[in-house]
This record gives structure tokens, C-alpha cells and sequence, in this order.
């Protein structure tokens, strides 16, 4: 590999990496959205149950490879579970709504910031059709329930902040196909 594709890899996985801690800082502000200690919980373990599948994915761990079928149809029916014991546990339909909202959006953000590394061409297009659902979702759902100005901001900032990263991401691959260094499959 020449030094340019190199430092162009190296980049594209930077921009990755603070993908993810912008990321991270969404499931933060998601608490004073949220605003309720259990349901903020109960999505917070499901948000790790996920990403810890997205790193044990990215790590092609063979236990997982194996199970694969088997570790996502659990994941699924824990999620399943827990959001249905958040659903049921909080009788308030605003909270419930906010608590779906948020949930799907983060998960969409989530499989975005997965498979955006991804060389696989229908992933790829995947990806940025959840990462456009997820933008959406979230502008719609903070122009109808954030009230506070300054959760507003911090919102709009870190949205900012994930999308010109994503941007960048598809930028630079493109740089790279341009001059023959990635190719997808």
C-alpha cells in the first residue's frame, strides 16, 4: 500500500472513531430528553447490548461468526423484552413515544456508524439510508417535543457534528475510489 492510501486510511478510520464518540455523546444527552432514570436505563442496555455486538462483529470473533443466527435472534428478544417492560412500567404515552423515537433513532445511528467502514456495496447503501431515516427521525422528533433551548443546541450540535463526519467518511472513500485504492464488493 503507498504512503497517500496510507494516510487517507488512516484518516477514514479517525473520522470513524470520532463518529463513535459523538455518538456517544447522543446516548448522553439522551438522558435530559428522556428525563426519567429508569427509561434512560433500560435504554442505555439496550443501546450496549447493541454496540457490543457491533464491536464483536468488527472484531470477527469466532464464536460469533459461528452463532451469528443464534446471538442476534437473542439480542433481538432481549430488546424485544426490555422495551416492552419500559412500555408497560411507564403508562405515559408522551414518555412512551419519546422513549421509541429515541430508541430507533439511536439504533439506526448505531448500524450507520457500523457499516460505514463497510466495503460491501448494499451495505453501504444501507447504512446511508438508515443514517437519512435517523436524521430525519431526530429532526422531526426535536422539532415537536424539545422545549429547552439549551437541549436544543446541544442536540443540533452533536446531529451537526455526526453528519459532517459522516460526510467526510463518504468523501474520503470516494477519494480512495478515485484513485484505486478501495473498491467495493
Amino acid at each position: 500500500m503507498k504512503i497517500n492510501a496510507k494516510k487517507i486510511t488512516i484518516l477514514r478510520l479517525l473520522a470513524s472513531f470520532m463518529l463513535f464518540i459523538v455518538l456517544c455523546g447522543l446516548f448522553i444527552l439522551d438522558f435530559f430528553l428522556i428525563n426519567h432514570l429508569i427509561i434512560y436505563l433500560m435504554l442505555l442496555s439496550i443501546i450496549f447490548l447493541t454496540i457490543s455486538f457491533s464491536f464483536s462483529l468488527k472484531l470477527e470473533w469466532d464464536f460469533i461468526k459461528k452463532n451469528l443466527k443464534t446471538i442476534s435472534f437473542l439480542l433481538i428478544v432481549i430488546s424485544l423484552i426490555a422495551v416492552t417492560f419500559t412500555l408497560i412500567l411507564i403508562n405515559n404515552y408522551v414518555l412512551n413515544l419519546i422513549f421509541i423515537l429515541t430508541l430507533a433513532s439511536n439504533l439506526l445511528l448505531i448500524y450507520s456508524w457500523h457499516s460505514c467502514l463497510s466495503i460491501f456495496k448494499k451495505l453501504k447503501y444501507f447504512s446511508i439510508l438508515s443514517f437519512l431515516i435517523a436524521n430525519i427521525i431526530l429532526i422531526i422528533f426535536l422539532y415537536f417535543i424539545i422545549n429547552t433551548f439549551d437541549i436544543l443546541i446541544s442536540f443540533l450540535v452533536i446531529l451537526c457534528s455526526y453528519n459532517i463526519l459522516y460526510i467526510s467518511i463518504l468523501c474520503i472513500e470516494l477519494i480512495m475510489r478515485k484513485k484505486g485504492y478501495l473498491n467495493y464488493i
